[in-house]
């Protein structure tokens, strides 16, 4: 775990055999194979005033405290990009270096954070917000060095493109 960057530099240094992110683009130093559509949602605490609302626009989030990850974070990037395009600037309350700390900290009631819908399956302590018009989506992609070859990545791209297709067949019966 940990930022976008650190995770594909751990890549490419031979740290990590295959990883899981959204958005690595087609680099030929890499092999990877989309695994599943997923889209940022802001989180709240299960005690915050919008805990009961099912969405919420950005410019009332904008108006929130807000919990930010720290600079290189896929979700951050995805996050900012949308403030921008519709006109915020909203300042955070916290930066936190990990999911799992704005997860912490929004269970806390500390602010607003956001996250990948698909980030944690944790079910406890928070309530996941559609934004609407926080943008598309993003594709997960399993990634690894192209020229690794070895039984265990193999494996694991067996199992991505397995569950790909499970996925496909249970959306499109």
């Amino acid at each position: 775990s940990g930022s976008h960057q650190a995770i594909v530099s751990s890549v490419l240094r031979r740290e990590v055999d295959v990883a899981v992110l959204p958005d690595i683009p087609a680099d030929p130093r890499f092999r990877r194979l989309p695994i599943l559509q997923q889209n940022v949602v802001a989180i709240v605490s299960e005690t915050h005033p919008l805990a009961a609302a099912t969405e919420v626009q950005l410019r009332d989030l904008a108006q929130q405290a807000l919990i930010f990850r720290s600079r290189g974070s896929s979700t951050q990037k995805v996050i900012d990009r949308a403030f921008a395009r519709a006109g915020l600037a909203p300042r955070p309350r916290l930066i936190a270096d990990t999911r799992d700390a704005v997860y912490e900290a929004v269970s806390l009631g500390i602010g607003v954070g956001f996250m990948w819908r698909l980030g944690t399956h944790r079910a406890d302590a928070v309530r996941r917000l559609q934004v609407p018009n926080i943008g598309s989506g993003s594709e997960e992609i399993v990634f690894a060095l192209a020229e690794e070859r070895n039984p265990l990545t193999d494996m694991f791209f067996l199992a991505a493109e397995s569950y790909t297709r499970r996925l496909q067949e249970q959306i499109l019966p």
